[in-house]
């Protein structure tokens, strides 16, 4: 009986070590129904999500030791897909109400890894988890730090949001910033589109970063930021205009050295150089500044130019009449929007040849005048020969040149019988050819060649040094 006693309790302890240790319940001949869950002990840890339990390990390994280790978090994360990366995200907190930099520098990490190459598809999905942190975030400097994450990845997925911070005193700068990285045309056109309401503050991020992308489009608002009297702003629009490179702006970077003093002096000489260099490069490519228009000169020799060529050098970005005779473009031109600048010396003289024959001028074709009509020896000159005029033709409006020794920019524009002549932003010839002619020559005297429908164009030297730049024409 003893034996038994033993034998069966020995049983019942195998049966219970049996039932506590298995896993699945142990198969019998007729099926029994599933053991009930087995509760832990309190000594037991509580099974943690594995969404949690793998950014605790990515927080545990902030900063990380190595690119690979990085990388290796990194990856984990966007693993979890777009919750993971939100709940990291959710961990940031306004500066002084907690620590957050384990998943700083964790986010940082996963910006870096989605740039790598074949990063894309990763990079789509923190940019899109990013873009909605940002619109749910209500502290600032949260939002500063997610628009800098932004800047890191790029992409146009976020140029909309990026732009409705520009009129944001405190997150223009990194909203700029992220534009500014990107350098794509769409966050250029979004950054020009911010000038439009900008108040200073956030004019001169947004003017400095158009003026790096040397975004033509913004001239015109370079041109009237250089107004400002905001001495930043307005050394900014400066900078802008000179690195554009178009040497119509030289006129407005001359002036502002002449007004300036002291540093301001060696600053804005400064920029006039980078102009003048800007000037040279773009010339030296053809670069053609305006959309249609096309390079005349290349600033380093006279390929497309015929006849005096001994008589004219380019210098540094320069074409320099020595003085010198005629010099002609090799291709004729009918309909066109020509552009230049030019300086003269003390009673300077040349002229502008317009749909000339080969060694035409004002004799055998029209010659628009360039000339110092202020200098004293020209005192006695006839309306029809003051500068812009149409030799003998039709006058221009004086006072619109600037002092001697200063760059003027002009345009003439030619399209069928109608002249027009722009300088310095002044309209002083818009003539019909027919109509001037109804009654003769002002100069009483003949003009051959009035009728041809294209023709070359020229500098004609008349004995004097005469410098020009920025020829470019837009054949209309």
């Amino acid at each position: 009986m003893l034996k038994f006693l033993r034998n069966t309790f020995a049983v019942l302890v195998v049966g219970v070590l049996v039932s506590s240790c298995a896993t699945t319940p142990v198969s019998e001949p007729e099926p029994t129904p599933a053991p009930a869950p087995v509760v832990a002990s309190p000594e037991a840890p509580s099974p943690t999500p594995v969404p949690v339990l793998d950014l605790k390990k990515v927080l545990s390994g902030m900063p990380a030791q190595s690119t690979a280790d990085r990388d290796s978090y990194a990856a984990a994360v966007l693993a979890g897909g777009t919750d993971s990366v939100a709940t990291l995200l959710g961990m940031l907190v306004a500066p002084g109400t907690g620590d957050d930099t384990k998943a700083r520098l964790a986010l940082d990490g996963i910006a870096k890894y989605c740039t790598r190459a074949g990063g894309a598809e990763d990079g789509a999905l923190y940019r899109g988890a990013v873009l909605g942190a940002l619109s749910g975030a209500g502290d600032k400097e949260v939002k500063a730090y997610l628009i800098r994450q932004l800047e890191l990845m790029g992409g146009d997925e976020a140029v909309d949001a990026l732009a409705g911070y520009l009129e944001d005193d405190r997150l223009v700068e990194p909203a700029v910033a992220a534009l500014l990285n990107n350098g794509s045309d769409a966050a250029a056109k979004a950054l020009l589109e911010g000038l439009t309401s900008a108040n200073d503050v956030q004019a001169l991020p947004i003017v400095k970063a158009l003026g790096t992308l040397q975004y033509i489009p913004a001239k015109n608002k370079f041109k009237t930021f250089s107004m400002s009297a905001d001495r930043n702003l307005r050394f900014a629009a400066l900078y802008a205009l000179a690195n554009l490179g178009e040497a119509s702006s030289g006129s407005i970077l001359e002036s502002e050295v002449k007004r300036s003093t002291g540093y301001d002096m060696i600053e804005a000489t400064s920029i006039l150089n980078l102009h003048e260099r800007r000037v040279v490069e773009n010339a030296s490519k053809g670069a053609a500044l305006e959309e249609g228009y096309v390079s005349l000169f290349n600033g380093v020799d006279l390929t497309g130019w015929v006849g005096d060529t001994k008589g004219y050098v380019a210098d540094n970005g320069v074409m320099r009449c020595l003085p010198g005779g005629n010099l002609y473009t090799e291709k004729m031109y009918g309909d066109f929007s020509f552009k230049f600048s030019f300086k003269l010396n003390p009673g300077g003289n040349n002229g502008l040849a317009v749909r000339v024959p080969m060694g035409g001028g004002s004799s055998n074709g029209m010659e628009l005048q360039i000339l110092d009509d202020d200098a004293a020896k020209y005192a006695d000159l006839k309306t029809w020969q003051y500068h812009g005029s149409i030799y003998g033709i039709v006058p221009a409006k004086r006072g619109h040149l600037n002092p001697v020794g200063a760059w003027n920019d002009q345009e003439v524009i030619v399209r069928g019988r109608q002249i027009t002549v722009i300088l310095n932003g002044v309209t002083i010839v818009d003539a019909n050819l027919d109509e001037a002619l109804k009654d003769g020559p002002m100069d009483g005297k003949p003009h051959a060649n009035l009728d041809l429908k294209e023709g070359h164009l020229g500098f004609l030297g008349h004995g004097n040094v005469v410098e020009f730049r920025g020829m470019r024409i837009k054949e209309l």
